[in-house]
């Protein structure tokens, strides 16, 4: 049940408080939360994976790892509008020779984040 993350924040956290008693309540607050999303996410993952078609092999591990990076990274309307504008180019153009949808959805994005930003900014193109 030990991970990495919780043994860093109880050891820094014992490093400032040395004489801190309930050391192990500290720790176990600490390591309980980390192991519960592991052992969620690690279900949730055999669940899809499962409901994944064996058509679509290992090529869609790449979008997914994608997708789950990117996620945590949209804060704020430009950055939410650039990746839904390049998610719904990239479906939309799949079918384009020679794998151009991916830089039309990299310009989708662009464009949606510009615009976007320049309209919460009041600074439409003219």
């Amino acid at each position: 049940m030990l991970s990495d993350n919780s043994y860093a924040i109880a050891v820094a956290r014992f490093t400032q408080h040395p004489g801190e008693s309930h050391r192990q309540w500290y720790f176990l607050g600490c390591t309980l939360p980390i192991w519960t999303a592991w052992q969620v996410a690690t279900i949730l993952g055999v669940i899809a994976g499962a409901a994944v078609p064996h058509a679509w092999k290992l090529e869609f591990a790449a979008p997914l790892a994608f997708v789950a990076i990117t996620i945590p990274l949209l804060r704020d309307r430009a950055m939410v509008a650039a990746a839904v504008a390049a998610a719904i180019t990239v479906v939309l153009a799949h079918s384009l020779p020679m794998r151009m949808g991916l830089p039309l959805a990299a310009l989708a994005g662009i464009a949606a984040g510009l615009l976007v930003e320049r309209g919460q900014a009041g600074r439409w193109p003219a």
